[in-house]
């Protein structure tokens, strides 16, 4: 029998892309956060740039899923992320954990966070820590792609990625 988390996942298998704008949505809180300098002039950035195109892929492995994310702007690589997907046996949550980069030191940065995906095998939703904030990612299967919308206490990122690779068999 096929689980949520696997008809999710399944259904995400390839190479996907889009554009992609964070926004900052409360001064006072960003200005509150506890970011290094370097965060901040790269949020900054992000904020005020063109929306960046976002790259990214999805394999299935045992017992979960491999992703990868790349995110560019005028041909440069900004950040980018490696990270594998642990399905718990109950077919419905998952924890994902990885590696997050970041131009221009390229330090990595482990991360792990919950996840689940609702009942309908549509929409998943975790948290992840992301540049010392708790970033909130909701996804959802519409029909131009898979719609985000990434929220934390001081930004907001929505858009749709678009499938690159034919719909897996």
């Amino acid at each position: 029998m096929t689980t949520v988390l696997e008809r999710y996942y399944g259904a995400l298998v390839g190479r996907w892309r889009g554009e992609v704008q964070v926004r900052l949505t409360d001064e006072a809180a960003f200005r509150a956060a506890s970011l290094t300098f370097l965060d901040r002039a790269r949020l900054w950035a992000m904020n005020r740039a063109d929306p960046a195109t976002i790259e990214t892929t999805l394999a299935l492995a045992p017992g979960g899923a491999v992703h990868t994310t790349r995110v560019t702007s005028l041909g440069l690589t900004l950040f980018r992320t490696e990270e594998r997907l642990r399905f718990d046996p109950d077919g419905q949550h998952f924890v994902m954990e990885g590696q997050q980069w970041l131009a221009p030191t390229w330090r990595a940065r482990h991360y792990a966070g919950p996840g689940q995906v609702d009942q309908t095998g549509t929409r998943a939703s975790y948290r992840v820590p992301w540049l010392g904030a708790d970033l909130r990612q909701d996804t959802e299967i519409v029909p131009e792609g898979l719609k985000f919308v990434q929220v934390t206490a001081w930004s907001r990122a929505e858009f749709v990625l678009h499938r690159l690779d034919p719909e897996p068999a």
